[in-house]
């Protein structure tokens, strides 16, 4: 997999994925979700580098990670 790397991947990213990027829980879902299983992206630069439609699809499942934690209730600080 080829990874992007520093500013210049975030000066090319477009509104909709600045803004999940800039969601603090954001980077700790790649970590503990995608990124822990090993089959989708651990950083936020891995994200950026994916196909349009894959960085859709994560930011989808993204979405409803946070629902759930809502809804759940479960307190942002045991995921670590």
């Amino acid at each position: 997999m080829h990874l992007a790397g520093g500013p210049k991947t975030v000066a090319t990213a477009s509104e909709w994925e600045l803004q999940i990027i800039k969601d603090p829980l954001f980077d700790k879902f790649l970590r503990y979700g995608p990124g822990r299983s090993g089959i989708g992206p651990k950083t936020v630069a891995q994200f950026l580098s994916l196909p349009e439609s894959d960085k859709r699809f994560y930011a989808n499942v993204f979405e409803r990670w946070k629902r759930i934690l809502k809804e759940e209730k479960i307190p942002i600080e045991e995921l670590e």
